[in-house]
């Protein structure tokens, strides 16, 4: 779970002295990234502290298939696929970010012709910079999310499971470099027990580097500690994002590789994001 995008102050600061506009927030420039830039998240997973701007949302939408040893528990050795992943980043105000993602369908394809679909499962959460980066200070912030069930056990490609998540985020930039670690705990409950639940330690650690205009190289690894056995447990992305050929555009990969048994061999992932601006409700107050 990642969110590289630049410091919410620098941001707001530049949109000020373009007049405010949602467009001027759009394009404006920050210290870490120009334009769109600024506010991408995927193709990583590890979250970011920093927020949009005030009245700036993010779509994001990728494809994805993974080399898999197993499909779930489940299925045998294949292809897992999630296409199209929708996700939508919000800022309603300063510091403070909405977020819902779900992949439309998700694919499994054993080895043996054993072939599953079903719908994926959603994800509501909201994030909150703290402390914003200051000198040798990296900024802190939280991030609280539950993944809502719409997979079924039936299918052997979801758990019809409740989850919770609850993540520590730290970010810091170094020149051209962006550096963001994550440490969180996820509440899952188990399809296996009728009356159990699985408590499983996640984190990840990401590197973003400005390598010229618009043009971003991007490093992550990441995974889950746990007696959990329906997810990755550790993996390792590499990949690239570029503002595409307009100011509010992203185009963006990166490539999938596992680093224990029970994750995928390899896999990639590529999509497309777009900022935009929108009107915030004022909260008014005597």
């Amino acid at each position: 779970m990642v969110l590289l995008v630049c410091a919410a102050a620098d941001v707001t600061a530049a949109a000020s002295a373009e007049g405010g506009t949602g467009a001027s927030r759009v394009e404006g420039g920050c210290r870490w990234g120009e334009g769109a830039l600024a506010y991408f998240n995927l193709p990583l997973e590890t979250q970011r502290v920093t927020c949009p701007s005030r009245g700036i949302a993010v779509l994001e939408t990728y494809g994805e298939a993974l080399r898999t040893p197993f499909v779930r528990y489940r299925h045998p050795k294949g292809w897992l696929m999630r296409a199209p992943v929708l996700s939508v980043r919000a800022s309603p105000a300063d510091d403070v970010e909405i977020q819902v993602g779900a992949p439309a369908q998700v694919w499994a394809r054993g080895d043996d012709g054993a072939k599953r679909n079903d719908g994926g499962d959603i994800v509501l959460g909201t994030k909150w910079t703290a402390l914003r980066e200051k000198g040798l200070r990296p900024a802190l912030g939280f991030r609280w999310a539950v993944k809502l069930p719409n997979t079924s056990e039936e299918t052997g490609l979801g758990t019809d499971q409740t989850d919770v998540m609850a993540d520590l985020i730290l970010s810091k930039t170094v020149g051209r470099v962006q550096l963001d670690g994550n440490l969180g705990l996820v509440v899952m409950g188990d399809p296996l027990h009728e009356v159990d639940q699985v408590d499983v330690l996640t984190g990840g650690l990401a590197a973003s580097v400005l390598v010229g205009p618009g043009l971003a190289a991007v490093f992550e690894v990441e995974g889950a500690s746990g007696r959990r056995i329906f997810d990755p447990q550790a993996v390792m992305r590499a990949g690239a994002v570029w503002q595409g050929p307009w100011p509010t555009s992203l185009v963006y990969g990166a490539l999938t590789k596992g680093l224990a048994s029970d994750s995928p061999e390899w896999g990639c992932r590529l999509g497309f994001g777009w900022a935009l601006s929108f009107a915030p409700f004022d909260i008014i107050t005597p």
